[in-house]
Parts: structure tokens; C-alpha cells; sequence
């Protein structure tokens, strides 16, 4: 069984408060694009068998051998899995593409062996592998409170053109949200933003499209910020970095000139993708 384990990108990125605990709470609007890892599935007899391509490791550290381990712990169904992954999501790059596997592996597993498991349990049981798992077993577009585990369907995002820009740079997400300069960073109104798809007023989401974490991560690694404007300046509707980076991203209504856009970035950049939301 082959499924592709599509990425996300950022609409806004609204980081609330930190609490108490150490964690922070934030509201954000996550949207589901079309390039994606593809991962192929198979029954074996006994075990977890996971391999791929790319530099990641594939070993029982990998979210995706986690998520096979919980999805046999908890169904309790007798069994085993061979999986390869197929590494197309740029790592380190804010686009939830470990979670993105670990999604499908849920879903591909409970879909092999006949589902076991409901899909509000499926759900359940993936966010103990992280708070973006259960956005990728969604796939739609969604907004995010509490630490990004409280997840809300809504009115979907039209198809958009997307072009993705992941510079020779990894930001950490403890590193991203250790450097956060509450008094200076953008807070964006996820709300308005919801309100603006539902209305299909695209130019208004535009316009409300912010991630907390640019202000920090731009001036700790200004080659982010340059991308985001030159996606701007080669015709790009809405720019923004994507989670905590280092990722960037432009929405283009002229399919035409994100082509462009991604031929003058390839020259400089090996990572750069065109897709589309879905």
C-alpha cells in the first residue's frame, strides 16, 4: 500500500503566552499541501521493519516506527509491518514532515489490518507522538490551540499555488521558541484569518498571514528573510516562513509567475518545490 504523507505550512502562526509548565500556548491556522513523503505499507508476519531514503534515520527513534509501535500496542492486533519511506518534505523545515509519517503509518496500518481503531481514537492516540500528528491524519485545513493539539476543521483553503524555498539552514523548535521576543514579535488574528477562507476573501488572508517566530529566527538568520522578500518581489501574493523554519513559502494567483520564481530559486537553492494546497 503506497500513501502520501503531505506537509503543512503556516497560514498564521500566533504564539499566545508561555505557561507554566514550560509549554506554550498558541493559535494558529495549518493548511495541507500537496508535496508529500510517500510512504509504502506492507503486512509481514512479526516485527516493524522501517527503512528510506534521505540522510534521516531509520531506526526505532523515528516517528514513524513510534507510530507503528503505538498503533500495535494499542490495537492490540497480532502483526507486523514493513515500511519505506520515501523522502520528499524538506527536514528541519517547519512542514511537520516526521509527523506527516507518522500520520500515514497510523493510517495505513489501521486501514491494513481491517480498522481496528475508530478515527477519534486514531486521533487520540496521535498526539502522544506529537502535537502536529494529528493535523497530518486530518489533512485539511485547521486551526490549532491549547500547544497546537486542539484542533477545529474549517472552511477549506481553494486550491492555491505554492512555492516552498528551504535554505541550507535547521532551526530546532526548542531553539525557536527559547529566542521568542514576546514585545516585538507579530501576534495574528487567526480568527479574522478563519473568517477571511470561510468568506473566500482571499486578499484579506493575505494580509493577516504572520508567524510569531519571523521576528527572532530573521535576525538570528537573515538569509530566511531575504527569501520571504524576494518571494515577494517575483510576484508572490502572501509570503511567510513556515512553523518555526526555516522554510519559506509564497502563494501565487499567477501559477505563470511562481515558475519563474522557481526557476530563479533553483540557481541558488537545491531544495525548492512547486505544489498546491489541498
Amino acid at each position: 500500500m503506497k500513501i502520501n504523507a503531505y506537509a503543512k505550512i503556516n497560514l498564521t502562526l500566533n504564539v499566545v503566552e508561555k505557561r507554566s509548565d514550560g509549554y506554550h500556548n498558541v493559535d494558529m491556522l495549518m493548511q495541507s499541501v500537496s508535496l508529500c513523503d510517500i510512504i509504502d505499507i506492507e503486512k509481514i508476519f512479526s516485527g516493524i521493519e522501517l527503512s528510506g531514503t534521505g540522510s534521516l534515520t531509520y531506526d526505532k527513534t523515528n516517528l514513524a516506527y513510534k507510530a507503528a509501535r503505538l498503533f500495535f500496542d494499542v490495537s492490540g492486533v497480532r502483526g507486523g509491518v514493513r515500511i519505506h519511506i520515501n523522502k520528499n518534505i524538506p527536514m528541519c523545515a517547519g512542514m511537520a514532515g516526521g509527523s506527516a509519517d507518522a500520520a500515514a503509518v497510523l493510517k495505513g496500518l489501521n486501514t491494513l489490518y481491517g480498522n481496528p481503531i475508530s478515527k477519534s481514537v486514531l486521533l487520540k492516540i496521535a498526539s502522544r507522538l506529537g502535537a502536529d500528528v494529528p493535523f497530518c491524519i486530518l489533512e485539511k485545513t485547521a486551526r490549532a490551540t491549547g500547544i497546537g493539539d486542539k484542533l477545529t476543521v474549517v472552511a477549506p483553503m481553494p486550491r492555491k499555488c505554492v512555492l516552498v524555498v528551504k535554505p541550507p539552514v535547521s532551526v530546532s523548535t526548542p531553539e525557536a521558541y527559547g529566542s521568542l521576543d514576546f514585545e516585538n514579535m507579530a501576534h495574528p488574528d487567526t480568527e479574522k484569518a478563519v473568517d477571511a477562507i470561510a468568506k473566500s476573501d482571499m486578499k484579506l488572508l493575505y494580509s493577516l498571514m504572520a508567524n510569531s517566530f519571523e521576528y527572532s529566527i530573521f535576525k538570528k538568520y537573515p538569509k530566511i528573510a531575504s527569501i520571504k522578500a524576494k518571494l515577494a518581489d517575483l510576484g508572490a501574493d502572501a509570503s511567510l516562513m513556515s512553523g518555526s523554519g526555516s522554510a519559506v513559502f509564497g502563494i501565487f494567483e499567477d501559477e505563470a509567475k511562481a515558475k519563474e520564481a522557481y526557476e530563479i530559486f533553483k540557481k541558488e537553492y537545491s531544495e525548492v518545490f512547486i505544489c498546491h494546497t489541498v
